[in-house]
Formats: structure tokens, C-alpha cells, sequence
């Protein structure tokens, strides 16, 4: 039997640091600037917003078909493989979007997109992350994640004078960002490893050993069993109208502010400077998670929703410090989306069926954000404001947060009751 290899750094803290910057390449690069582009895109191609934005909702279905069969892809193709796919539909996302003029177009970039995203961010990122760390996972997860907000305020200083450039900078906005996607694509994909046993190594934990209390403490019940349970279904639910809410808001805030009568220039500061508040805010997520629970980030980071949208209502041409303060409290808002599902999926249901439920999860909540880009921007295309929408999204993130607290209750009896279950089995069997 081959012996362990105990190396001086372990090859977790290259995965960690490649994740890390994969999430930064990725989401802050083709995700989290789009809001950039809907104003001179839409200005230069003449397409109403609710038709330029089929391309996010063609982009949000991929991404939650690709999720809700992550469990057999990763299985079949592995990890590393999936990664490489990832940034080859970047690329090619990013060079159909500059060359695009049509509703066909717009969602043919979507697609790869979708693509794209889902084999290079959340649920590839939380896969790895199961594999190989064993302690303080919400922590990790929190980090590699906050990567978004450091390279979305890169990208935002980097991007926005392109696009402002001219009538069709946004095309070469595009393109910049498909030549970075692609660089940096071939790093990553070069360093990536599927799991330590690849490698001899042991997952990065305490000494280098597995605690039995990090893979025991709540392994969760079979999927056939959980997919019975109204309360997964009601998960999946508030789950999918997180995503619909804070994609929302979060997708029109630029052109909101532009229609509003902001700078250009201001515009961007706002979006760098809450890029790295956004930064701050999945690290102290994922640790807040390690410290207090699902439970207490659930309503803190809910009220930051209810508070980033009402900040939406009340800002105006004359606004100074509205904009400023929407950039630091919506930060907060956004790690539902992302490091919250895989961390809810482990808390409320286990390991036992993690990559399927989370794959699941993480895919009803890119649902949720296609139904809420296109509706959105329906609602602008009919009212000409997003103001009376925000009201709306107020009072349902409030009504959704006290459901998951009741849903999330209902699972910490289960997990009780299941390890009574297991406990009297034990004694059975002894």
C-alpha cells in the first residue's frame, strides 16, 4: 500500500488559489459587468431591454439544466474537465455577443454563457471545495467566491471607458473581456486537480487528517427520501425567488442609475466600490456561517436585500451619498445567490446526496434569476421606471426569509431526529 505523501505546502492551497482566481476571471469578467452593457447595447442596436435580456434568461436556463445534472456530469467527466469546457464557452460567449445585433444573436451568447458559468463557478467551486478541505468549508467557499467582487471592480475600471468609448465600445468591451477569459482559462486549467487521491494526498485539514465529527456530524438521508418531503420542495421554491429577487435588482441597478440621471463615471466608482464591499462581504459570510449558523446570515444578508432595493426607490438625479450606501449594503445581499446555496445544502440535507441537491438547488436559483431579468425589464418596457418594483421586491424578501426560517428549523429537527434514528440502530446492532 502506497504511503501518503506529506508535502510542505499542500496542493489544497493550489486549488484554492486557482479557484480563487477563476471566480475572479469568470464572474467578474462575463457576469457581474453586465449591467454595462444593457444601456449603450440596447441604445446601439435598437432591441427594447425585455428583448435584450431573453439573452440572460436563455443564459439562466442553461445554467439550471447543466446544474440540476451536475451530480452525473461531474461523475462521469470529472471536475477538470468540465473547467476546460467552462472557459472554452466563455470565450466563445464573450466573441458572439460583440459580434451580435439580434434577439438570436443575444441569446445564442446566453447559451454559451450558461455553459460557460456552470462548469466555472458556484457548484464546480463548492465541488471542490467538498473535496478537498475538511474544516471551516463555509470560510473557503466564502473567499474563493468573494473573488467576484475584486474582479468585477477590476473589470469595471477596465471595461467601462471601453464601452464609453464610442456607439459601439460595448462591442469592444466584449471582445477585451473574451481575450482575459481565455488567458487566464489555460493557467487554471493547467494547475486544476479533481481530488487529493489523484495525487496521494490527503484533503487539507487538521494534521492533514479527516475529522470523523466534519464528514459525520450530519451525513442527511437519501435523495429518494428527501425529494418526498414537502419542505424540500418549499426550499426549492423560496430558493428560486431569492434568485429571481436579487438578480432583479442587482441586473438593472447601472441602467437604473443611468435613467436616474447619474454620471457614467459615478456609475462606474459605484459598481467598483461595491465590488469590493462584495468581496468583503462572502468572506465574512462564509466565516459568519463557520461561527453562527445558517439561520443568522440567512436574515442578516435578507434585511440587506430589503434594504439595497428600498435604496433603489428612493435615489435620484440630486442623490450623493444613496448611491455610495447602496453600493456597500447590496454587497451584502448578493451571497444568497451564490456561497449560501451549497452551504444550505450541506446544512439542511447532508453530504450524503451534496453535488445532486446542491446541483439542484444552485440550478433553481439560475431559474429564478431568468424569470426575474426578463420580468424586470418587461416591467420597464412597460413602465419606463424599475421604482414601483422595488417596493415589491421588499415585501416578498421579507415574506420568503421567514419561511426559510421555518424550513430551516424543519430540517434541524430532522437532523436530530435522524441521528436518534442512527444512534438506536447502533445499539441494535451491538
Amino acid at each position: 500500500m502506497e504511503k501518503i505523501k506529506k508535502a510542505k505546502l499542500h496542493y489544497g492551497w493550489i486549488i484554492f488559489g486557482t479557484c480563487f482566481l477563476m471566480v475572479f476571471c469568470t464572474l467578474g469578467f462575463c457576469s457581474s459587468t453586465k449591467g454595462l452593457f444593457l444601456a449603450p447595447a440596447t441604445a446601439d442596436t435598437g432591441l427594447p431591454r425585455s428583448m435584450f435580456s431573453l439573452g440572460d434568461c436563455c443564459r439562466y436556463v442553461t445554467v439550471a439544466f447543466l446544474n440540476m445534472s451536475f451530480g452525473k456530469l461531474v461523475e462521469k467527466f470529472g471536475p477538470r474537465k468540465l473547467v476546460v469546457a467552462g472557459f472554452i464557452f466563455l470565450g466563445a460567449s464573450m466573441t458572439t455577443y460583440s459580434l451580435s445585433s439580434t434577439v438570436l444573436g443575444f441569446c445564442l451568447g446566453g447559451v454559451l454563457l450558461g455553459c460557460g458559468m456552470a462548469f466555472t463557478t458556484t457548484t464546480i467551486v463548492g465541488y471542490f471545495v467538498e473535496k478537498w478541505f475538511t474544516k471551516s468549508k463555509g470560510t473557503i467557499m466564502g473567499i474563493i467566491l468573494a473573488a467576484n467582487g475584486l474582479g468585477s471592480a477590476v473589470a469595471a475600471q477596465i471595461l467601462s471607458p471601453i464601452i464609453e468609448s464610442g456607439v459601439h465600445g460595448w462591442r469592444t468591451g466584449y471582445r477585451t473581456s473574451g481575450i482575459i477569459v481565455v488567458c487566464v482559462g489555460v493557467l487554471v486549467c493547467l494547475l486544476l486537480r479533481n481530488k487529493p487521491e489523484d495525487m496521494k494526498l490527503e484533503p487539507l485539514g487538521q494534521n492533514g487528517k479527516v475529522k470523523e465529527s466534519d464528514l459525520n456530524d450530519w451525513m442527511g438521508r437519501e435523495f429518494s427520501e428527501i425529494r418526498k418531503k414537502p419542505q424540500f420542495w418549499m426550499t426549492l421554491l423560496c430558493c428560486l425567488m431569492y434568485g429571481l429577487i436579487i438578480q432583479s435588482y442587482s441586473g438593472c441597478s447601472s441602467a437604473h442609475f443611468r435613467d436616474v440621471g447619474l454620471d457614467a463615471k459615478l456609475i462606474a466608482n459605484i459598481l467598483s466600490l461595491h465590488s469590493i464591499f462584495l468581496f468583503i462581504a462572502k468572506t465574512s459570510t462564509g466565516f459568519l456561517f463557520d461561527r453562527f449558523g445558517l439561520r443568522t446570515v440567512l436574515i442578516f444578508s435578507s434585511l440587506c436585500v430589503v434594504g439595497a432595493v428600498s435604496i433603489l426607490y428612493a435615489v435620484g438625479p440630486d442623490s450623493v451619498k444613496l448611491p455610495y450606501l447602496y453600493a456597500v449594503v447590496s454587497a451584502f445581499g448578493l451571497p444568497i445567490e451564490t456561497i449560501m446555496m451549497p452551504l444550505l445544502t450541506r446544512d439542511m440535507f447532508g453530504v450524503r446526496s451534496y453535488a445532486k441537491i446542491m446541483g439542484i438547488i444552485v440550478g433553481v436559483v439560475q431559474l429564478g434569476m431568468c424569470f426575474g431579468s426578463i420580468f424586470t425589464n418587461a416591467w420597464f418596457d412597460r413602465f419606463g421606471s424599475y421604482k414601483m418594483i422595488f417596493n415589491i421586491f421588499a415585501v416578498a424578501t421579507i415574506v420568503i426569509t421567514i419561511v426559510m426560517n421555518l424550513l430551516i428549523t424543519d430540517a434541524h429537527t430532522d437532523r436530530k431526529k435522524y441521528k436518534k434514528e442512527q444512534k438506536l440502530l447502533k445499539q441494535k446492532n451491538n
